[in-house]
């Protein structure tokens, strides 16, 4: 299993994936471990890992796994707080996507999704529309410059 660096919620995908939830949304979907498995691409053998907490998606299988079942990617997710890197994550938008149609670099943008670094408020209404949600939600989730910065 690859550690992921992505953080969602303050914390690491692998510490939000919730196998718990995996397994209610797949039977209340009325499919066995073999069908989703199918469906997904994966064997059955790694359906049951994840669904044991043994293995951890990585994030573009967790994003199949969520259209399969017909979910937010967050319905498989442990619930927390609302942050950049979730509703990135809702776009299936990896930081160097976000980063390059920002104009910065990738390691700013996650020093950004961190709140250590804050962001010029002329990228803000660009960062809205990649991330499909109104200026005024990100204002409480980034920290803007200030003129004197």
């Amino acid at each position: 299993m690859t550690a992921r660096v992505n953080v969602v919620g303050g914390k690491r995908w692998n510490e939000r994936f919730s196998h718990v939830r995996l397994r209610a949304v797949r039977e209340s979907r009325g499919l066995s471990q073999a069908r989703l498995a199918k469906l997904v691409g994966q064997a059955r053998e790694t359906i049951a890992k994840y669904e044991n907490g043994k293995q951890i998606p990585r994030v573009p299988t967790l994003h199949v796994i969520a259209d399969v079942l017909n979910v937010d990617v967050t319905e498989l997710l442990e619930p927390g707080p609302m942050d950049l890197a979730v509703l990135r994550a809702q776009q299936n938008l990896s930081q160097a996507d976000v980063a390059d149609a920002l104009g910065i670099s990738q390691p700013w943008y996650q020093h950004l999704e961190a709140r250590k670094a804050r962001l010029d408020p002329a990228l803000l209404p660009q960062l809205a529309s990649l991330l499909k949600v109104e200026p005024d939600v990100l204002v409480g989730l980034v920290r803007l410059r200030t003129a004197d910065e």
